[in-house]
């Protein structure tokens, strides 16, 4: 088996000179980025007297082409590279948990101040074209050797720590290149976050085949529009992106973005459920290969795909399947105890094979937790997903959702309970939730929560401090106040209408009403605006029309919320089912409900 740098080192010497790396500004040849890489690995080498095989490497790098010499540098050597995601404060990570990382390579000239680990400053290291004859490097194609530790997110608000094996990234990138088709000739837009596991296929697979890496600026990036139209403009053939940015693409004046492109070819679309609706709409728009991709950092990412035909019924599914799964990976679906049955229809996947992390670093107990047998199966281990997913006639799976709180963001996964612990370390907040509100044209981090009664809470100061703490991804775009948290009968938080309209039917008990039940339908829309104000994003001086429709908001756990307290302050009991076929077209239907009920119950 030949093992990551062999691959890296045969495309250096056989693709010497085609370009590897554009940007807007220059291209690299592999002859070039090999000479910066073996430059870079000397330094390296030296600086840690030539014990790298089997080191940890973060790297906290702002550069795009500085961060993949780096990664190929630390590849060659034989270390493990802990890419770490720059827009994110360096405390997030508490790097100190971890005794194996010693080395954190940067071009951030503050770092020093920031942490307790050895610098490695890439701006103060000659990175030239030199010749680098002298410089071996010695195989080990160790099946199980880690090369790869990927930060993701944790329940308890620190992030976990992903260890990937060579062997599993190995089998990731040639599935890729299969699927892909690709060649020399293809050039693979790096539209990802090199802090994420699907940067790491999107670098490797393009070298191995002598492709080229279009690289984008991070405003190109986070801008759905100029990320496109300028991965286009640049020759990229290939782009991978998440199913909500290509819907705001697709969203954008039709003036604006290009009605065909010129380059792009493959679009693949991971991280999320890819709708049924948004994938016909691509195919009508453009004229490409629309690839349907599902995994988990746990297993390496990707390890189902789904090439759309020509034939697809887009009419018979929600979502587009997920597909079979790649070369060497095997799955089982298991049932809500964890038991697979042959006749099951929908369970949470399991997935085992070469794909498997070797669990979590430092961490054995959540290792245990999420890799373990099924069914007595001593002989394989299983990555218990969290997906919900059912299998169709012909085999293929399809995704529904979660069996956890997880949630995606643009495809970045987020635990809510992370958010939730950071929110909750702050002084005055007693309790706190995050959920996932989605809307047609939006999706966001909504943060409700309730402070202690002697310390009162300032919101904006609450955000500034999770701004301080959180990746940028997890910063909820609204944070509000709430009189409490409602808790199911498992002590577990409500998190979803259905949670919370089963539990209000379970639990009628008597709610403190006020003196008065007569309320004013003036009073009554000053409640409402109260609450909504924020979530549908209006001045705080502007008022709500009556005629605002309620559709993107009626079924949120944000609506649900509202009528508890509305239900606390008027000591009434609304008829819940009414809320839950989303009766109400207008806010005027809503507060004359309201009134109404409040009228009969007086």
């Amino acid at each position: 088996m030949k093992d990551i740098r062999e691959y890296l080192l045969e495309a250096f010497s056989k693709y010497s000179s085609n370009n590897v790396i554009c940007t807007s500004k220059k291209e690299i040849s592999y002859s070039e980025l090999y000479q910066y890489v073996c430059s870079f690995a000397i330094s390296v080498k030296n600086r840690c007297e030539n014990n790298t095989n089997g080191q940890y490497f973060a790297l906290y790098i702002h550069s795009p082409e500085k961060e993949i010499i780096a990664q190929l540098a630390i590849l060659l050597l034989g270390g493990v590279c802990v890419p770490l995601d720059k827009s994110v404060p360096l405390n997030y990570y508490d790097l100190k948990r971890f005794s194996e990382i010693e080395y954190i390579i940067t071009d951030d000239d503050e770092i020093n101040h920031l942490c307790n680990l050895m610098v490695i400053n890439m701006n103060k290291v000659e990175i030239d074209l030199v010749q680098s004859n002298d410089l071996h490097f010695k195989m080990s194609a160790i099946a199980d050797k880690v090369v790869y530790c990927i930060m993701t997110s944790g329940t308890t608000g620190k992030p976990k720590a992903v260890l990937l094996k060579q062997d599993a990234v190995i089998n990731q990138v040639k599935a890729k290149i299969l699927v892909l088709s690709m060649n020399e000739k293809s050039r693979l837009c790096l539209s990802t976050n090199l802090s994420f596991v699907t940067s790491i296929w999107q670098i490797l697979a393009t070298v191995f085949v002598g492709g080229c890496i279009v690289v984008l600026n991070e405003a190109e990036r986070i801008n759905p529009l100029e990320m496109f139209n300028r991965a286009d403009n640049l020759g990229s053939t290939i782009i991978c992106t998440v199913p909500s940015v290509m819907s705001v693409f697709l969203s954008t004046d039709t003036h604006k973005r290009k009605n065909q492109f010129d380059n792009i070819s493959t679009l693949v679309l991971t991280g999320e459920p890819l709708p049924s609706r948004l994938a016909q709409s691509i195919i009508n728009a453009y004229k490409v290969r629309v690839i349907n991709a599902y995994g988990q950092t746990e297993c390496t990412d990707d390890t189902f795909h789904f090439v759309l035909e020509d034939n697809f019924d887009f009419n018979k599914h929600l979502f587009v399947p997920i597909g079979y799964p790649v070369s060497n990976i095997d799955y089982v679906i298991v049932n809500s105890e964890g038991v697979a049955e042959t006749d099951i229809l929908t369970g949470e996947l399991c997935i085992t094979g070469t794909c498997l992390s070797l669990g979590y670093l430092d961490d054995d107990e959540m290792t245990n937790k999420k890799f373990k047998t099924i069914n007595g199966d001593d002989d394989r281990t299983f990555y218990f997903t969290g997906d919900l997913v059912s299998q169709l006639d012909n085999g293929m799976l399809v995704c529904h959702g979660r069996v956890d709180n997880q949630i995606k963001i643009n495809g970045c996964r987020i635990e809510p309970e992370a958010i939730e612990a950071h929110c909750m370390n702050y002084s005055g907040v007693e309790d706190a939730l995050a959920i996932r509100v989605k809307n047609l044209n939006s999706e966001y981090i909504h943060l409700i929560y309730k402070e202690n009664d002697d310390e009162p809470v300032d919101t904006l100061d609450l955000r500034n401090y999770l701004t301080q703490n959180l990746p940028s991804y997890m910063i909820p775009a609204i944070i509000t106040k709430t009189k409490s948290i409602q808790y199911g009968s498992n002590g577990k938080k409500i998190r979803k209408i259905e949670e919370l309209l089963q539990r209000k039917k379970e639990d009628r008990s008597s709610i403190s009403a006020l003196e008065s039940k007569e309320i004013s339908k003036d009073v009554l829309y000053g409640l409402v605006h109260t609450v909504f104000r924020d979530v549908i994003r209006r001045e705080l001086n502007m008022n709500l029309p009556l005629d605002m429709r309620l559709d993107s908001l009626v079924n949120s756990l944000e609506f649900v919320y509202l009528v508890v307290e509305l239900e606390q302050i008027l000591g009434i009991e609304f008829d819940l089912d009414k809320f839950a076929v989303s009766a109400f077209s207008t806010l005027n239907d809503f507060l004359e409900y309201v009134l109404a009920e409040n009228k009969r119950t007086d």
